[in-house]
């Protein structure tokens, strides 16, 4: 039974008032999972979404390819946001989807800096949980010359946990369970997904209405979680012992209260049942960006190693639970041209065994031309 509120845990004018005096101030990212991309930031981050591209993985074949060295997925910037700055504490924060703009290729060991700050705060009505806040973040990586390489917007819903529970949308949805032969059809749509690699994908061979050969994440377990934190972060809300005792001092109703009476992280939503139902949710579920991320791998697999990510953008519609499968599709919505640039428009989700589209988005990207090639 769900406990009352306590007055912290609720969207009142005053705290929305203040989130609104935050917004357009932005500085430096505090407390960053990533500081600087490595060859190990990036292969964390690569073995954290299931993405064994060698471009990201492999610093040979990364030597041979136009980039000359080993470069990141553009979806690295979701680890190197750090500790933002969110308010009302006690209120929880449902992630609900990120834009990325890339100008240039996300190098290893290249010096750079990250800024963050609130972009945009909006009171919104929702059948989830009622009385929500739209909050947007904004920030921005440069590297040390100040040349712009990637601007990530982000953003979600604050909703108040009591709130999530009477509402009880989700409640009528139960965890998967699998055969052993359902599995098996699951594991061979994995065997079938394609890296196109060094095989160049040219911008006149593409048509449009063309299909996206999928990728395919699941059934999600805890382990793909714990791999998603490894490559993520940890910060600011995972900490352990005398750390996140500090943490929570400085943090005071920032804590969530386990079924042993425990304080623990908001973020056992995601592995733990009875916090992720005290949310309104009917089990543990994935982390939003996470699943960004896959959509991500999606891109890069099907644009090969001479494409360019210009733009990724993706929205979170619904949970997507242990136990689910995501197929991440897409197809090519428009081919154009922009100056010197064969631009390829895609439509692209995630879709759950359900039917259920989890997360819609749409991506640009950058292709080779034959007529390049000839001139």
């Amino acid at each position: 039974m769900a406990k009352e509120a306590s007055e912290k845990s609720l969207i009142t004018d005053e705290r929305i008032a203040e989130l609104k005096s935050w917004a357009g101030a932005y500085a430096p990212v505090r407390h960053a999972f990533i500081t600087e991309v490595t060859r190990d930031s990036i292969r964390h981050f690569a073995e954290g979404i299931g993405d064994t591209n060698p471009l990201f993985n492999d610093p040979e074949y990364a030597k041979q390819t136009r980039y000359g060295s080993l470069v990141a997925p553009p979806t690295l910037h979701l680890a190197m946001i750090g500790q933002m700055r969110q308010g009302m504490p006690g209120v929880h924060n449902l992630w609900a989807g990120a834009e990325i703009e890339s100008f240039r290729p996300m190098r290893a060991y290249e010096q750079g800096n990250v800024t963050m700050g609130i972009s945009a705060v909006e009171e919104k009505l929702g059948h989830f949980a009622g009385r929500m806040v739209y909050l947007e973040h904004t920030s921005f990586y440069k590297n040390k010359e100040g040349n712009p390489i990637t601007t990530l917007k982000l953003w979600g819903m604050r909703t108040e946990r009591v709130g999530a529970v009477k509402k009880g949308k989700y409640q009528k949805i139960s965890l998967r369970h699998w055969t052993t032969e359902e599995i098996k059809a699951v594991e061979a749509d994995i065997e079938h997904e394609e890296i196109r690699g060094s095989n160049p994908r040219y911008w006149e061979d593409v048509q449009e209405g063309d299909s996206l050969t999928p990728v395919v994440k699941g059934p999600l377990t805890i382990a793909d979680m714990v791999a998603w934190i490894a490559g993520w972060g940890t910060r600011p809300f995972i900490r352990a012992h005398r750390a996140m005792l500090e943490f929570r001092k400085r943090h005071p109703g920032f804590a969530v209260t386990n079924d042993l009476g425990v304080p623990d992280t908001p973020e056992a939503v995601h592995w733990d049942n009875d916090l992720a139902r005290s949310i309104g949710a009917p089990g543990p579920y994935d982390f939003g960006p996470q699943r960004v991320a896959w959509l991500g791998n999606l891109m890069t697999n099907w644009m090969g190693d001479d494409g360019f990510l210009k733009r990724i953008r993706a929205e979170v519609r619904r949970f997507n639970l242990v136990g689910d499968v995501t197929w991440c599709k897409g197809n090519v919505r428009k081919k154009r041209t922009e100056g010197n640039e064969r631009l390829v428009d895609c439509d692209i989700w995630g879709e759950n065994q359900r039917g259920e589209k989890t997360m819609v988005g749409e991506a640009t990207v950058i292709l080779p031309s034959k007529a390049k090639q000839v001139s």
